[in-house]
């Protein structure tokens, strides 16, 4: 099992200005604005995938490493299951996504998960790739 993590950047303030892609890069570059909260505002939500067994050094479970745990429920679409790591409504973006993958037989032979990201409710997803190949 794989461990997935998704932030996303949701849009709060329906009346404010539009959020752009420009202006989230120049708010990032600019590091008096890194220490206000964004105007127009807007909420940085996370989900992952890790295995919450592993919750204390002092306790049972401590080296699980059963990572693809923490979802929130699976479905199944097309005849496959598939895990729900996040679920958010409204406007927003995805800014960073992260999953390990694995060595098979070298460099060239990377495997990982498959990553499916379905919007507004429907059973076709938008983004459907190998993780490896989505990120090169």
């Amino acid at each position: 099992m794989l461990p997935l993590v998704l932030l996303i950047s949701a849009h709060i303030d329906l009346h404010a200005q539009k959020i752009t892609m420009t202006g989230l890069l120049k708010e990032m570059d600019d590091r008096a604005r890194l220490a206000r909260f964004p105007l127009p505002a807007y909420a940085a939500l996370q989900a992952s995938s890790y295995n919450r067994e592993s919750a204390a050094r002092d306790a049972p479970g401590w080296f699980a490493d059963g990572d693809g745990t923490g979802f929130i429920r699976t479905e199944t679409i097309a005849g496959k299951q598939e895990w729900v790591v996040m679920e958010q409504q409204g406007p927003g973006a995805l800014t960073r996504l992260w999953a390990p993958y694995f060595f098979t037989g070298g460099l060239d032979d990377l495997e990982g998960p498959e990553i499916r990201i379905y919007l507004d409710g429907s059973n076709i997803p938008v983004i459907h790739e190998n993780f490896f190949k989505l990120i090169t």
